[in-house]
């Protein structure tokens, strides 16, 4: 299963809410996929998904919702959609106030498994070079007495 992408941008004012349906019908039995919403910052998103006509199945993620109730713990709301035989249908409701500028992408468990491992390897990188920056500067400040470079170090 591949990733596919589809770009919104758009401003909602506060009682604002956009709705998109979908259905899909699952291409491998077995392998997960995921509904991503690139954008963390998003106040809520409601997914809404069935089977047939079995009852609707709600799960909901974002800023104004405690992270305890949303269904997959992420950096931004995602959603993992059960895959068994037959189409299933998607309503999806973003509720934000200011500028929406979010990919939304269908993954596969790998594609997703990989993403993460990207963004912890950016984030340790980021972090290490930051630390590296404070021993610099606090090795500087000891050597040369010089507070300057003591409030550098601190501020990395």
């Amino acid at each position: 299963f591949e990733g596919q992408q589809t770009d919104l941008r758009m401003v909602m004012a506060a009682k604002q809410r956009f709705v998109a349906r979908m259905q899909l019908l699952s291409p491998q039995m077995g392998e997960e996929v995921y509904l991503v919403f690139k954008m963390p910052r998003l106040d809520a998103v409601h997914v809404f998904y069935r089977y047939g006509d079995e009852p609707w199945t709600k799960e909901s993620a974002g800023d104004t919702l405690p992270m305890l109730s949303w269904p997959f713990f992420d950096r931004q709301p995602t959603f993992n959609l059960p895959q068994r035989q037959g189409i299933l249908s998607v309503v999806v409701e973003i509720a934000h106030r200011g500028v929406v500028d979010a990919p939304v992408l269908l993954e596969g468990s790998n594609a997703f498994r990989q993403d993460g491992i990207d963004a912890s390897i950016t984030a340790g990188l980021l972090i290490g070079v930051n630390l590296v920056l404070a021993a610099v500067g606090l090795m500087a400040a000891l050597n040369f007495r010089r507070f300057g470079f003591l409030a550098i170090s601190l501020m990395t």
